[in-house]
């Protein structure tokens, strides 16, 4: 940004001797515009807008070798396009278009907001310097030490970003050199993440989108903020890494897992890009490798052949497993290559349709699709709001050469799903049912029927960071199969269910709850499984720590809620 002239001292006339008339003429018009409360229109010969708008208390025009400076003070606002400014005191060079404002500062354009003591912003090109910014944009909050900003970027030094309005942020991800695009991405430089005033990790680079999305996206699957991973199981002990997800460019998002395992006394750990190739093109590259396993990969590229059609190719390798602990890196080994063609149906038609030739690698051995296609019927829903039918089927040529047997299959299925049931205040409920029949060139047939409920409910109201939670949330849910003949192939066998599950979760306090999850096998009348489960609640994450018995997993994990 270019050197700013402050606006200041006396008013000054041109040193050049003016006739008399046009002197007294000048004073007036200084005098009078003090006691002028109204709007003042100020503009720049020959740009194309509207003009800059002045609203003030009192305002004066000061004459200067550079130009006609505007000084307003008290209750000032000047609009331009759609950016406007309000401070106490605001000083604009009419002919330059430089803006400087001084006290309680606010600018915004569109959805961004800016606060600060001094602003410096240049009207007509959109450059502009701030010093010690306290900026909102797209549900982001900005803090730093200054900020220098054009069209299209904004540049901050020694500054944090976070997701939480509160004075002192839950959480923060500090950086020496943050650089913002609005309406796109955050880019920041060895970040820090800190949880309150605690430092918890450090990485190269992250981006965070910001269209429409808030810093702290930690939903689901997809991480952007670097999260911690804490877990132990039985067959690789205690894990400790962490998980984030990085926007390097629009057309790349990068995806990062890495962890040490105590027990195979080595490392685990995966990264994959998604990729946009262009319109109506993606791909996907995934590496994964783990000291005791070796490495694999996989590749896919999808693209559309028309409005209705896609096509997927996938190629995977999956390296032989040797059953050995060992953490030492013995270079790539034998493996096996699979691969995958899809062509499906998209779009709002009543019918999908799905082809696929290929070759899975499969724990049971290797499966060829040669080829199979599926069809389904979008689900169709029943009159009076009863639920929603589905209806699919499909046919195809498979090969297991681990038990020779190559032969085809025809299979048909229905299902049914009822929307959400109000039982009473606080309590829903749900049903689904199913029902499928194989046929095989071998002459066996596979018949199986399933059935599911759900019934949910929460009881009593806690306080918890300026609003209510249910005080309990509890579930119970019952799964049912029932299976009749047998497959010649081991990939799609199904087993028969009979389950039920209940969960209960306890709101002890704003920071804290407790839990705990069971589920009863009625096959061998034997308790299948008990969780257990302890979170703490913070106004913008929660911490949540689990234990399965018979799983023998314990786990801590991370989520941010805002």
């Amino acid at each position: 940004m270019g050197n700013y002239k402050r606006a200041g001292g006396s008013p000054r006339i041109s040193q050049a001797a003016l006739p008399v008339r046009l002197t007294v003429f000048a004073m007036i018009l200084c005098v009078l515009s003090g006691f002028f409360t109204d709007a003042v229109y100020a503009g720049e010969p020959g740009q194309s807008n509207d003009g800059i708008v002045i609203e003030a208390d009192i305002t004066e025009y000061r004459f200067e070798p550079e130009g006609t400076v505007v000084v307003a003070e008290g209750n000032v606002k000047v609009t331009y396009e759609d950016f406007s400014v309000s401070a106490d005191s605001i000083h604009v060079h009419a002919g330059s278009g430089e803006v400087i404002a001084h006290g309680d500062v606010v600018a915004s354009q569109g959805l961004r907001t800016i606060k600060c003591d001094v602003f410096a912003y240049n009207l007509y090109t959109g450059k502009g310097r701030i010093l010690e910014p306290n900026a909102h944009l797209s549900d982001v909050y900005i803090r730093g030490n200054e900020m220098n900003f054009a069209p299209a970027m904004l540049t901050l030094d020694n500054a944090y970003i976070t997701g939480c309005e509160l004075d002192c942020p839950c959480y923060r991800v500090s950086s020496k050199k943050i650089v913002i695009y609005p309406d796109d991405r955050i880019v920041a430089e060895w970040p820090i993440l800190w949880l309150g005033n605690v430092p918890v990790m450090i990485v190269p680079n992250l981006t965070f989108p910001l269209r429409g999305e808030s810093v702290a996206l930690g939903e689901g699957e997809s991480k952007n903020v670097p999260v911690p991973l804490f877990s132990y199981d039985s067959s690789d002990g205690f894990l400790i890494g962490l998980t984030y997800r990085n926007t390097t460019q629009d057309w790349a998002q990068l995806s990062y897992e890495g962890a040490y395992a105590s027990k195979r006394r080595g490392i685990k750990a995966r990264a994959e890009a998604d990729l946009a190739l262009g319109p109506g093109k993606t791909g996907i590259l995934e590496g994964v490798y783990s000291s005791w396993e070796g490495f694999s990969a996989k590749a896919r590229y999808g693209m559309s052949l028309s409005n209705s059609v896609t096509l997927d190719a996938v190629v995977r390798y999956v390296p032989v497993k040797s059953g050995g602990d060992t953490a030492k890196w013995k270079g790539f080994e034998r493996g096996a290559v699979e691969a995958k063609l899809i062509a499906q149906t998209v779009g709002k038609g009543p019918l999908q349709a799905k082809a696929t030739v290929a070759k899975d690698v499969l724990s049971t051995g290797d499966l060829y699709r040669i080829p199979e296609l599926e069809i389904a019927l979008k689900p169709v829903s029943i009159p009076g709001n009863v639920g929603s039918l589905t209806l699919s089927g499909g046919f195809g040529q498979f090969e297991e050469p681990s038990r020779l047997v190559k032969a085809g299959r025809t299979h048909v299925a229905a299902s049914f799903t009822s929307p959400t049931i109000h039982l009473s205040a606080g309590i829903t409920g749900s049903l689904s049912l199913g029902a499928r029949r194989a046929w095989y060139e071998t002459g066996d047939t596979l018949d199986s029927f399933n059935a599911g409920t759900k019934v949910r409910a929460s009881f009593g109201k806690a306080e918890a960071f300026g609003g209510t939670v249910p005080q309990v949330k509890a579930g119970i849910s019952y799964d049912y199969t029932y299976v009749r003949g047998a497959s010649p192939f081991s990939f799609d066998k199904i087993n028969p269910l009979n389950k039920a599950s209940a969960n209960m979760d306890y709101r002890v306090s704003e920071n804290w709850s407790i839990g705990a999850s069971t589920s009863y096998d009625f096959k061998s009348q034997s308790v299948d499984d008990v969780g257990l489960f302890l979170t703490y609640h913070k106004h913008c994450y929660d911490i949540s720590t689990t234990w399965h018995k018979k799983q023998q997993v314990f786990g801590i994990d991370m989520k941010f809620t805002r």
